[in-house]
Formats: structure tokens, sequence, C-alpha cells
């Protein structure tokens, strides 16, 4: 009761994104319950965009640096990365995150893949390479 009512006058104070808002709906729903992998033109989509769900993570993970939403989306790659361990050995495969432009990682202070590799590996023998520095 005192928690739903601190989190409505913080909403009231610091209105929450749209994202946010559905993330929040979605609370007590795995994330793996929308693992879908697909694998169009040879790439490998582990869920579907149009899930709000998934789109809200993406939005969050990527504008408002919610390390949950990543964390999220991380765990996709892992489920991907145990279902395919065949496929997909530690010792022949690096992940390499997509730079972000100096001026955008200075502005965001992060890079989102980068933060979504680091959840999504860990635990795993994977590793990740940055490429520019």
């Amino acid at each position: 009761m005192i928690h739903t009512w601190r989190q409505r006058c913080l909403d009231f104070i610091f209105p929450p994104s749209e994202s946010l808002l559905i993330l929040r709906a979605f609370s007590d729903i795995s994330p793996l319950s929308f693992y879908q992998p697909t694998y169009p033109n040879g790439i490998i989509a582990l869920s579907h965009y149009n899930e709000p769900y998934i789109k809200a993570n993406i939005t969050a993970g990527k504008f408002e640096h919610n390390e949950p939403a990543l964390k999220n989306l991380g765990l996709l790659l892992q489920q991907h990365l145990h279902e395919s361990v065949t496929t997909w050995r530690p010792e022949e495969t690096i992940f390499v995150p997509i730079p972000l432009h100096r001026k955008r990682q200075a502005k965001r202070g992060y890079n989102q893949v980068d933060v979504l590799l680091k959840s999504g590996l860990r635990g795993t023998d994977f590793h990740t390479h940055q490429l520019l520095e």
C-alpha cells in the first residue's frame, strides 16, 4: 500500500516514460517468454521488435540507460547461446559491440550494445572485443 502511494507520488512529480509504463505492466512476466528466434536473410533475431515489451526494453535501455531493461534483453541472448551451444563456441566466437560516434557516446555516457552484451554474456565463456577505443 505504501509502495503504491509512494510510486504514484513519484510518478506525479517525475512522469514515467511510455516504455517504463509498459515494462511495469509486464513486470510479472519472464523476458524469456518473448524468446522467439527467427533467421530472416541469415540474421539472427531473438524476438520480434513489434512486441510492445521488446520495443519498450530496447527504448528504455537505449535512451534511458535502464539497466534492468538491458538485462532483460541480455537474458534472451543467454537463452540463445545456451540453446546453440554446438553452433556458437566460445573459443571461435567474439562479440563486437557496435561502436557509437564519440559525440553520441559522450552525450549518452554509455554504449547500450556494450552494456547489453556484458549482461548477456555474464556467466558464459564468451567475450566481447572493442574494435575502436
